[in-house]
């Protein structure tokens, strides 16, 4: 038990000058520019996490509501369920693929809500 207090003072004893107690410094107090910075920091990713939820929803009922049209004209013509199916599929990959590589948009937000 000793050995372990007497570990413990020396590893203070070797410890700077400025982050020993009692030296009346602080070694990383914050600052006025470092507030800034994280506020700056907040507002791009509150910025980004917008775009990735809204961007995505708006975008989704867009191609939603092309998708619906779509379908609507296919039922029309009288064509086969298989062609459908199809094109349900392939237009959620498609939106899927062109919110992540195109818009940088959350594509899982966009399919959900065009194909919902």
């Amino acid at each position: 038990m000793d050995q372990n207090k007497h570990m413990g003072e020396s590893w203070h004893l070797n410890k700077p000058e400025s982050q020993q107690r009692g030296s009346g410094t602080l070694v990383n107090s914050p600052s006025a520019s470092d507030g800034a910075a994280l506020l700056s920091e907040l507002m791009e990713v509150s910025r980004e996490f917008a775009w990735l939820a809204g961007g995505g929803l708006v975008i989704g009922l867009a191609f939603g509501f092309l998708t619906t049209q779509m379908l609507r004209w296919l039922q029309w013509r009288r064509v086969k369920p298989h062609v459908e199916v199809t094109v349900t599929l392939g237009g959620a990959y498609f939106v899927y693929y062109f919110a992540n590589a195109y818009l940088a948009s959350s594509g899982i937000a966009l399919t959900a809500v065009a194909f919902d």
